[in-house]
């Protein structure tokens, strides 16, 4: 199974948080360019501890959405 099929979210399952990596692998960026839009503000984080982030599915879904031309 590959990992874009792993994050599909069904309709019934609650916002799930992606991973810098996940979210990375789901738009095939590298890891560092997910870093930099971070770095940018262009992605809205959740701070899961004082070292980790992560990115809700709901906010990568707005967020994809709007860089449709």
């Amino acid at each position: 199974m590959s990992s874009t099929q792993r994050l599909r979210r069904p309709a019934a399952m609650p916002d799930r948080v992606l991973t810098i990596k996940q979210f990375a692998d789901l738009n095939t960026l590298s890891l560092r360019t997910a870093k930099r839009l971070v770095e940018a503000g262009e992605l809205p984080v959740v701070q899961l501890s004082s070292k980790r982030i992560g990115l809700r599915f709901s906010d990568v879904a707005r967020w994809q959405a709007n860089r449709v031309r």
